[in-house]
């Protein structure tokens, strides 16, 4: 199966930086998100309860399934690099343009603010920082 060499440069650098010790499995997958990624935090692969979603520059609407999904099968830890966020992509646009300009912050922190308050309503320890 297909794999790009981004995933194997990704795997080589966190293991380099000590952040992915040998015994810890980081797996390329590409199958649709909603059927891959609920099988592999209810431990379909083997690797069970202790698995921690992370996403690096996933647009808008991907960041928000991601963690919806995730929320729901209570994975062990989430974390997004959100992007490309625009009024078609975020959810209640008009409402968070809104609350944009009123507290006059772009659009993408608004909405990365909103998800901040879903994964603490979930119980998450979350945290922001914006680049």
């Amino acid at each position: 199966p297909f794999r790009p060499r981004s995933f194997d440069t990704l795997l080589s650098a966190f293991r380099e930086a000590g952040l992915l010790p040998e015994s810890y499995s980081l797996q390329y997958d590409e199958r649709p998100l909603d059927e891959a990624l609920p099988y592999l935090l209810r431990g379909g692969d083997g690797g069970g309860g202790g698995t921690v979603v992370v996403a690096c520059h996933a647009c808008a609407h991907l960041t928000r399934d991601l963690v919806e999904i995730a929320v729901a099968e209570r994975a062990a830890g989430i974390a997004v690099m959100p992007c490309c966020h625009s009024r078609r992509t975020v959810a209640g646009a008009d409402r968070t343009k809104h609350a944009a300009d009123a507290l006059g912050l772009p659009l993408g922190v608004v909405a990365d603010i909103a998800l901040l308050g879903r994964l603490e309503a979930a119980g998450y320890d979350a945290r922001l920082r914006v680049v």
